[in-house]
């Protein structure tokens, strides 16, 4: 991680091809909070982490949901992938977790409840 000159990639890339709806969060932590919640869930692992044409191309037949966590980076995300999903012709969502910092934050929080 943060090494200078290796990309980042997608984690969970491959669950793209299986979905209908596919929900972009920050990082690992919050993907798989994503997925024990029953979503379909790719994560960004940083800032400088960037979609492939191919992975783009497959994402215009469905529905993206982004969950930003509620932080200035998260907000620099969704920026990010807002602009990049309106260019490449994806139809998205922009979906705020209702309670804590991030989507674990929120799963945490609502297995407490």
């Amino acid at each position: 991680m943060g090494l200078n000159g290796v990309r980042k990639l997608i984690f969970n890339q491959d669950a793209v091809s299986q979905a209908k709806n596919i929900y972009i969060c920050e990082g690992v932590t919050d993907t798989l909070s994503a997925t024990e919640m029953g979503l379909t869930a790719i994560g960004l692992t940083g800032a400088s982490t960037t979609f492939s044409t191919n992975l783009l191309r497959s994402m215009r037949s469905k529905t993206a949901y982004i969950i930003p966590d509620n932080d200035e980076a998260g907000k620099a995300m969704e920026a990010r992938v807002t602009a990049l999903f309106r260019r490449a012709g994806i139809q998205f969502v922009v979906q705020r977790v209702p309670h804590g910092k991030d989507l674990n934050d929120y799963l945490v929080w609502r297995k407490q409840k």
